[in-house]
């Protein structure tokens, strides 16, 4: 949504910008699994309550993965809940 807002651009679209950056050493998909689903609606405050944020920030969590991201309410989400992130 956001590149087909004008808010974000990919060099090539969306669809070319994934199938190159999944062509990259070391890159692949994480899946979308029941914990991550679970946990994504359990979220601690002061957590907002967009659905794809929420996922993306459940998904760190119980993969213990850092995430790199530059949404400030995540950001601060992260420095509140001890969640490994960086300033993408």
């Amino acid at each position: 949504m956001l590149e087909r807002d004008g808010k974000l651009e990919l060099q090539g679209g969306a669809q070319e910008w994934s199938r190159q950056a999944l062509s990259k050493p070391g890159i692949s998909l994480l899946a979308f699994s029941p914990a991550i689903a679970v946990a994504s609606v359990h979220l601690p405050e002061p957590m907002h309550k967009d659905p794809a944020d929420r996922i993306l920030v459940a998904s760190a969590r119980v993969e213990q993965m850092t995430l790199v991201t530059s949404d400030k309410k995540i950001l601060s989400f992260a420095k509140s809940t001890g969640l490994t992130c960086l300033r993408g």
